[in-house]
């Protein structure tokens, strides 16, 4: 299989543009093979592809009749639908830049490596190329943003405000519908802008501290006497647009909610053009750091490496370099672990900053869960526990290293079990200091999401910190068990990866939940640290004696 035309020959364009379609035939059918799937296993893929979006639909739709039929809200739910317009927008938001930091990691044209070798390569426009990955990528994203958008509709009407009546389904789910499908495909296309654009990741790095004072500044105004205008909030641009819809089907948007559709449809159409003029000026250098990156990722969550997913998000396609800070060495060795720890942080500012928002977003989905039926309730206390995990995950910089190479702790001086638990210090201290202005915020205003925040914050770091040392994955958990539905093994490796996360839930959920009293949920969580540190420590004693 060639890649280009033999040296001294000239291609014209439409020559040139047919040997791109057979290279890219070639290679589809070299990787089917490669991968030993015929054509009935791709028909079989397709069918539960087909089944799983039936199924998912038809519980979508059972969710939103329930919501629509009404039910008893609780009192205190008032207040929380009276933050709608914040807590949409900020929804909005987040998902946008949620989009453009995946784009510095993979992005929405998930081109394969064989395909950036040889079939970009050839001197062809690599806009017939790439465009029919573009389309797929808007497609699927559009039809994740609509669904996600009648979910919040749903949401709204099992928790905090009851939908309007006497309107037909498919006109009140409709605005909804619509504004997620276009936040969607809005999405996509700014991956594709900051794909484009090598300097993408010096630009979100500056960007940063603007959306998270965005995010404190709504969460403040959803939660505390000092208020947004909600008008302000909703004009605020392309994210506070695509809230009208979810409050259009929830019937508290504000007059102008069709304009506000009107201008987000312009932005996205005006979005994907621009994404799609620009297929032929993005690199192949680019497209190439994110497949490897992805390769990464997936060899990582699926084989041994404990820390590979995190170095590799924390290196990027498009990382920015990391300051050049620096703390005088420990002059007693007993505190180099928490030296290590506490430079790495201080070089890996993204790390402080996603740990501070994903630790806010706990507390306030605690206070929002606190003023719901209890289903929802229940519900959000493991979104909290959840948003936690990923708060103290990205703090473990040194943990990650030591699980790598366990070697390395032989060199510290001290016994692998205690510079395991010594790498929890640093972290624990750091969320602890987060955590202190927001008990004090949610206090003064009557909640005490804060303080349950803070109470199970060291079973949280010590169930993270034991997910890390988790090790290489077992062999025996590779073989798995043959059943009707098929092999047991993905599932093994996958319950493997998650047990850090799992301890963490159920650690931490019954006390953010509510319905444990004060004594019970303190009793608690006490218990869930001792026996999470019990077993980090066994963990670090596992990682000290692997050979590796």
């Amino acid at each position: 299989m060639t890649a280009s035309p033999p040296a001294g020959t000239v291609q014209g364009p439409h020559q040139a543009q047919a040997t791109a379609r057979s290279v890219t035939r070639r290679l589809h059918g070299a990787q089917r093979a490669a991968r030993g799937q015929p054509a009935e296993g791709r028909a079989s893929g397709i069918y539960v592809l087909v089944l799983a979006a039936v199924m998912g639909g038809l519980s979508l739709m059972s969710w939103l009749a329930s919501a629509l039929t009404g039910s008893d809200l609780p009192t205190a739910a008032t207040g929380t639908a009276a933050a709608l317009p914040e807590l949409a927008t900020l929804a909005a938001l987040t998902a946008l830049w949620l989009s453009a930091r995946d784009a510095l990691v993979r992005g929405p044209l998930a081109v394969d490596r064989p395909m950036i070798d040889w079939v970009l390569a050839l001197p062809v426009s690599r806009r017939g190329l790439l465009r029919p990955l573009l389309l797929r990528a808007f497609a699927v994203r559009g039809a994740v943003g609509g669904a996600a958008g009648l979910a919040a509709v749903a949401t709204i009407g099992s928790t905090v405000h009851a939908l309007p009546s006497g309107t037909a389904p498919w006109a009140l789910f409709a605005p909804a519908l619509f504004s997620g499908t276009l936040l969607g495909v809005l999405c996509t296309a700014v991956g594709v802008i900051v794909v484009r654009y090598p300097g993408s990741g010096r630009v979100m790095a500056w960007l940063t501290p603007f959306f998270l004072a965005a995010v404190a500044a709504l969460l403040a105004s959803a939660f505390s006497s000092w208020t947004l205008p909600a008008a302000a909030v909703l004009a605020s641009g392309p994210w506070g647009w695509a809230a009208h819809g979810v409050l259009a089907s929830a019937g508290t948007a504000p007059v102008g909610w069709g304009a506000a559709i009107g201008a987000l449809a312009a932005v996205t159409a005006a979005a994907v053009v621009a994404s799609d003029r620009i297929l032929d000026t993005v690199r192949g250098s680019s497209l190439r750091a994110r497949a490897d990156m992805h390769a990464g990722l997936r060899s990582g969550a699926w084989i041994n490496e404990a820390g590979w997913l995190h170095d590799t998000l924390r290196e990027g396609a498009d990382r920015s370099p990391p300051p050049r800070l620096r703390l005088r060495p420990p002059s007693h060795p007993g505190a180099l672990v928490l030296w290590r720890d506490a430079t790495g942080l201080l070089r890996a500012p993204s790390a402080l900053a996603r740990s501070a928002t994903a630790l806010a977003l706990a507390v306030a989905t605690v206070a929002v869960g606190a003023t719901a039926v209890p289903k929802a309730q229940a519900a959000a206390a493991v979104v909290a526990a959840v948003l936690m995990f990923a708060a103290a995950r990205p703090l473990l910089i040194g943990a990650d290293y030591t699980a790598a190479v366990p070697r390395r702790a032989l060199l510290l001086p001290h016994r692998p079990v205690v510079a395991v638990l010594l790498h929890g210090c640093v972290p624990l201290g750091v969320l602890a200091l987060m955590a202190v202005p927001l008990a004090a915020v949610t206090a003064s205003l009557g909640h005490s999401a804060g303080l349950l925040v803070a109470a199970v914050l060291p079973a949280v770091l010590a169930g993270a910190l034991a997910g890390t040392f988790r090790g290489p994955v077992p062999g025996h958990l590779w073989i798995g068990y043959e059943t009707p539905m098929g092999n047991t093994a993905p599932l093994q490796v996958l319950g493997w990866h998650l047990q850090g996360p799992a301890a963490v839930v159920a650690a931490a959920a019954p006390p953010l939940s509510g319905f444990l009293s004060g004594a019970a949920a303190v009793a608690w969580a006490a218990a869930a640290t001792v026996i999470l540190v019990v077993w980090a420590r066994r963990k670090g004693a596992s990682a000290g004696a692997s050979p590796s």
